[in-house]
């Protein structure tokens, strides 16, 4: 009923079926992602299309797209349950609790860290990155034929399972994830917190301000 895409070149979008259209509470959209809110039967939940920038663009660039999406969910409310998923352009290792084997990258360089680190702030871990999937690269590059994860799903406050959707006839060099994600909880669950409680997190954290000194802009 719902699905993340890029509606033309690089620009994010949220398409959502007509039959739960009425659902939606609030909007928000930027050159760099869209997302919606919608209810549900015990509270909401926030999808957010993202596109960052590519390794061509600064590192400023990456870090002011990251602190806009944080600013869209602070927007849309801190205590909802928040799936997001697009084009990160950032290669990962593998990080227990929070990045699953299902990735391609060997270490965890500037970018990653801003990504993490906005992933540890909202609670999110990485559930595409966790598939059994095989193989599981999401961009074949068009010239020389190496695969990559560049592609994530984030979720939290529900079960999300993820797939790389390699039989769809899809002009680009990305492949889609598709999700099943379960926003039916217990009616009286706990309040959602918005650290991770990992020390992987936390240091990832640290990383990001002492490696940026961005600590002004990203709190």
């Amino acid at each position: 009923v719902l699905v993340a895409s890029a509606a033309s070149d690089r620009t994010p979008a949220v398409v959502i079926h007509r039959a739960i259209a009425s659902k939606i509470i609030e909007t928000c959209s930027d050159t760099c992602f869209a997302a919606a809110k919608l209810s549900s039967m015990d509270g909401y939940v926030v999808f957010l299309s993202l596109y960052l920038p590519d390794d061509s663009k600064s590192l400023e660039s990456f870090a002011d797209a990251i602190n806009r999406v944080d600013a869209c969910l602070t927007k849309l409310g801190a205590r909802g349950r928040i799936v997001v998923g697009g084009d990160a352009n950032v290669q990962l290792p593998p990080c227990e609790g929070m990045v699953g084997a299902a990735v391609s990258g060997r270490y965890v360089n500037s970018r990653g860290n801003l990504l993490l680190c906005f992933a540890a702030k909202w609670n999110l871990q990485l559930s595409s990155t966790f598939s059994t999937q095989s193989p599981n690269w999401t961009i074949m590059h068009k010239s020389t034929k190496q695969c990559y994860v560049l592609d994530y799903v984030l979720s939290c406050g529900g079960s999300c399972s993820t797939s790389v959707m390699y039989d769809w006839d899809y002009r680009s060099d990305h492949r889609p994830l598709a999700f099943d994600f379960s926003i039916r909880q217990r009616t009286h669950r706990k309040p959602r917190t918005k650290n991770f409680s990992t020390p992987e997190a936390q240091q990832y954290i640290q990383n990001c301000v002492e490696a940026t000194g961005l600590a002004t802009r990203f709190s």
